[in-house]
């Protein structure tokens, strides 16, 4: 007959080992779980398309040959978004901005903090009412302005425009070839001499060039590999006759085209 008292203190060790492992395993499961849990809701970009419905936009340059882009936005639509500092909606003489253009004006010395007033920018002075958290999409390096603002500041609003392509908004900025490429913008492939409408066999095809980081995405969805390839979107043909270097704003994600948003959709 087995002594039970014996059995225990013989077995005893390898329970105890079993029960810890068991135990650290759970915690590991658990905890690894509701960390990815967690850094997923965090990091979860907020990017409601409803903001780029019926937006406006302005583009300017600065004296660095930095573009900037001010928008008009449903209040509605904007007021959904989640806020890094202040407040998501802009008031009367001041701006909300996108968290890269936030970054990229803190490292200029522009501002240091929401609440903060800039004097003489784009023709006006006015406060940071708030930064926006990340959206992972073209709001990112917008500045959101009242009707006021967006009126009285700086800017053509006739060169950028949105189109959503499914759930993903799409920046388009309407370039005349004697104009040349905007601000400092410099072509990493191709040759702007041929940003001018094409004929392959027998089919026409408007020129594009992109935006560095646009090109990337593009080319990693198997759209195109290099210049010279063509494709076809909201039903027009391109053919991509140049691809920008980094720029480190709204332009490396812009295509350029001979077509305003009326001419490309039949949209006003």
């Amino acid at each position: 007959m087995v002594n039970v008292h014996e059995w225990i203190l013989k077995e005893k060790i390898p329970i105890i080992f079993s029960v810890l492992v068991l135990v650290v395993v759970s915690i590991g499961y658990f905890g690894v779980s509701g960390l990815g849990l967690q850094n997923a809701e965090m990091n979860e970009p907020v990017s409601d398309p409803a903001v780029y419905d019926a937006i406006q936009l302005k583009v300017g340059f600065s004296p660095a040959g930095d573009a900037k882009v001010f928008a008009l936005a449903k209040s509605n639509a904007l007021s959904k978004y989640s806020v890094f500092e202040g407040n998501p909606l802009p008031e009367k003489g001041s701006m909300v901005l996108g968290e890269l253009e936030a970054d990229m004006m803190k490292s200029e010395k522009l501002f240091l903090k929401a609440g903060d007033s800039l004097d003489g920018f784009f023709g006006l002075t006015i406060s940071v009412e708030g930064i926006l958290m990340k959206t992972n999409g073209p709001a990112d390096y917008f500045h959101f302005l009242s009707p006021v603002e967006f009126e009285k500041i700086s800017g053509d609003s006739n060169r950028l425009f949105i189109l959503m392509d499914g759930e993903t908004a799409k920046v388009f900025y309407r370039l005349d070839r004697n104009a040349g490429l905007p601000g400092f913008a410099k072509l990493a492939e191709g040759t702007f001499t041929d940003f001018s409408p094409h004929e392959i066999a027998g089919v026409a095809y408007y020129p594009v060039v992109l935006g560095a980081s646009e090109s990337e995405l593009m080319r990693s969805e198997k759209i195109f590999s290099k210049i010279g390839d063509t494709f076809e979107k909201f039903d027009k043909r391109f053919i991509v006759v140049g691809v920008l270097e980094k720029n480190a704003s709204i332009l490396d994600w812009v295509h350029f085209v001979p077509l305003g948003k009326q001419q490309l959709t039949g949209a006003n």
